[in-house]
């Protein structure tokens, strides 16, 4: 069969396999890529973090097998910025990690953000902050009173009515920002019991 997905998970498996996980607008696919590691492998350029495509698959014995990709976008910016990367990352894992506990997001809303983040000229933290300021309240996760500081909850509040982070963040340095993001992150955990281990390298981040 044949699906429109995402890379957002790669782990090492035997010798020269892989197993992915694919975003998909059904949910999460568990895949896996066989001799994928080894230098003559046909998919190995197709088969990293965040390739965005189509994704043929056989059904093996335990599982999926990949058997072919058709790569629509690769978001090569993410690659090359430390901080477009990590933005990325921390937008696929919340996607990953509420799907997994259960809630349902917007797959197109999701590669559309990756999409602002790889090409566009706000700065991406600020925008992977309101994708997940969006997720939150769509989570049910009350961003205007109770769970964060008051300061805190007026800029998610804004965020989550705009199109554009700047209109609501101008005023906010980068370092604001990365505080912002370990606020989110709190609420991710103390609400829906969700770890982001993301939002803690990037405030480490320079």
């Amino acid at each position: 069969m044949d699906v429109t997905g995402l890379i957002i998970r790669s782990v090492d498996y035997g010798e020269a396999d892989k197993i992915l996980t694919l975003a998909t607008g059904e949910g999460l696919l568990t895949v896996r890529v066989k001799g994928v590691r080894k230098a003559s492998a046909r998919l190995k350029s197709v088969t990293g973090l965040l390739v965005f495509g189509e994704f043929s698959l056989s059904q093996g014995k335990n599982g999926y097998i990949l058997s072919g990709v058709s790569a629509k976008e690769q978001f090569l910016n993410c690659w090359t910025d430390s901080a477009r990367y990590a933005s990325a990352l921390l937008c696929t894992e919340i996607y990953e990690k509420c799907l997994s506990a259960g809630e349902e997001l917007s797959f197109p809303n999701l590669i559309k953000t990756l999409g602002e983040i790889n090409y566009g000229e706000v700065y991406p933290l600020a925008t992977a902050l309101q994708y997940g300021v969006k997720v939150a309240s769509e989570c049910g996760i009350d961003i205007t009173e109770g769970v964060f500081p008051e300061d805190v909850s007026a800029i998610f509040s804004a965020l989550s009515k705009v199109a554009d982070p700047i209109s609501c963040l101008a005023d906010c340095s980068e370092r604001e920002i990365k505080n912002l993001i370990k606020h989110l992150e709190a609420g991710f955990r103390s609400e829906l019991g969700l770890k982001l281990t993301v939002s803690g390298k990037i405030f480490n981040m320079d």
